[in-house]
């Protein structure tokens, strides 16, 4: 039986287009800190049941990384899974997990690697996105 289109899917048109801005990058194991200019590209998949996106991100030196990612609602929790594939390589054992907290989509995941946390934004003043360790400690 086909998914059905629920309250949290719905949030995903909102975030359809092009987005983009300037962040700072902190320390971390797997490339350098630093200024960043972001791109995200936000698509509906699949009548609505899917939020495909395409991250960009570039420091200065010539650094890039680049990420697909897949949002999606567990028919039975309704919380939001959101896949990531990226130029790190690591496979994505676990999706990010969350829900829709007001105007944030919080959402977070557990892996060897340790924990992680990210919040995409869209409210009047426009579209944010943060991604951050909660734990290098693996879990």
């Amino acid at each position: 039986m086909p998914v059905a289109i629920t309250s949290p899917h719905d949030r995903f048109a909102s975030l359809v287009g092009e987005w983009k801005g300037s962040g700072y990058v902190e320390p971390n194991p797997w490339g350098p800190s630093g200024v960043t200019t972001c791109t995200w590209h936000f698509r509906l998949g699949h009548g609505g049941c899917y939020l495909i996106g395409d991250f960009s991100d570039r420091r200065e030196g010539g650094f890039r990384f680049d990420a697909h990612t897949v949002l999606t609602v567990d028919p039975l929790t309704k919380d939001l899974l959101w896949f990531w594939f990226d130029t790190y390589g690591f496979p994505p054992l676990e999706p990010y997990r969350g829900r829709w907290q007001g105007a944030v989509l919080d959402v977070e995941k557990r892996t060897p690697r340790g924990a992680g946390r990210a919040r995409l934004t869209l409210d009047a003043e426009g579209f944010g996105f943060d991604l951050a360790p909660v734990s290098r400690t693996p879990l």
